[in-house]
């Protein structure tokens, strides 16, 4: 009989015990697993979507609000800009580039944003197929909204904007960029609302923008910048980087007690595969003590405990680590928030290989004790005692 299956055999014969076991472990490793499917794809896909935006600029409201509504868009504007804002801000001496955005827009639960061709090459996006928008009622689509909706070049899409509706057609797809445009649909800024929702039926409305992306040719135009804007008391500009910083000190903070129970419940499964390994020591003294006569090494029994340990590691490991993946999914599938930000459970991260080296060595230490005391079975007391 080899060493694994005479394993699941003693495996079976304490299945509470096992599955006790496999519970904790798994429960602990997908604690740790979803936490770090989260913190790694929040923090990446913060640093992908504001890269090389220095100021968002909005009207007056939340610094936090303005840039999750402005650059990550999972939140929507609290209102719109002035007139006229954009083009002081273009015309500025200092300023590299101005991004104009009309947001706000949905379909389903996909955000949709007026804005220009020229917000698609700050990311350096490509097309996968078509054109980008040209004429009103055109509309570009990003690679995850293609994917999820089964969207494609030539699909009709009904966005609304409040209480309008703006009838679009796709002429574009986006490649993967791994940005917030893989999650958009964006189309031009002359919106053309259907009979009866614009100013006048079938007119183009002019649109007011809810947010500008502001990029600076130095530290010192943008330092000016800032400056100048928080005396005006109709705009707020917000700082990508230390609005982001902040909100991943806020969610840090509930993360590390999370990650605090994960790595709690690992060791309380070492701990009950440990004791129900060196109480099976004894209740398998005289099983031991007849495989050695019938041939087995010391080395033999001792592999025959490590590889119990092992093999119920590996299941809650492998458990765990699927489950975490599964729910991350099933989240973003169900959560507008998670989904706007891009959270995916398909992706294996680097990070994991340590989560798996950490579940399998603990449980390496907690099979050691008992399958040393295997290997110092004293064949001839053990088998007086019988």
């Amino acid at each position: 009989m080899g060493i694994i299956t005479l394993t699941a055999a003693y495996m079976r014969f304490r299945p509470l015990n096992t599955v006790l076991n496999l519970l904790l472990l798994a429960l602990g490793i997908g604690t740790l697993t979803v936490l770090l499917l989260f913190s790694i794809q929040f923090e990446k896909r913060l640093a992908r979507d504001a890269r090389g935006i220095d100021l968002v600029v909005g009207a007056k409201g939340s610094p936090l609000q303005l840039v999750l509504s402005g650059v990550y868009h999972m939140d929507s504007p609290t209102d719109m800009l002035p007139e006229g804002v954009f083009e002081a801000l273009n015309d500025r001496v200092g300023v590299a580039r101005a991004l104009p955005i009309h947001g706000g827009g949905r379909f389903g639960k996909w955000r949709v944003i007026a804005t220009t061709p020229e917000y698609t090459s700050h990311y350096g996006a490509g097309l996968r197929d078509g054109r980008l928008w040209e004429a009103s009622g055109e509309a570009v689509i990003g690679a995850a909204v293609a994917r999820r909706t089964g969207l494609a070049v030539g699909s009709p899409v009904a966005a609304t904007f409040g209480d309008k509706t703006v009838n679009l057609e796709v002429v574009g797809v986006l490649r993967d960029s791994g940005t917030v445009l893989d999650r958009l649909i964006m189309t031009g800024l002359d919106l053309r609302f259907p009979p009866g929702q614009g100013s006048e039926a079938g007119d183009t409305e002019e649109v007011r923008l809810s947010h500008v992306l502001v990029t600076c040719s130095s530290v010192q135009a943008l330092q000016g910048l800032k400056r100048e804007l928080e005396g005006n008391p109709d705009l707020t500009a917000a700082s990508p980087g230390d609005e982001t910083r902040q909100l991943a000190g806020f969610i840090g903070l509930g993360l590390d007690s999370l990650r605090g129970l994960g790595l709690a419940l690992i060791f309380a499964a070492a701990l009950g595969i440990f004791i129900a390994l060196y109480n099976a020591m004894h209740e398998r003294r005289g099983d031991l003590a007849i495989m050695r006569c019938l041939g087995a090494s010391r080395i033999n029994l001792m592999m025959l405990v490590m590889t119990e340990g092992m093999l119920i590691t590996g299941m809650g490991t492998l458990a765990g680590l699927c489950s975490g993946h599964i729910f991350v999914e099933m989240a973003a599938l169900y959560s507008t928030k998670l989904h706007d930000l891009g959270l995916s459970g398909l992706a294996w991260q680097p990070q994991e290989s340590w989560l798996l080296l950490l579940a399998l060595s603990v449980g390496a230490l907690a099979a050691l004790l008992p399958a040393i005391q295997a290997y110092r079975t004293d064949i001839a007391r053990t088998l007086a005692g019988i």
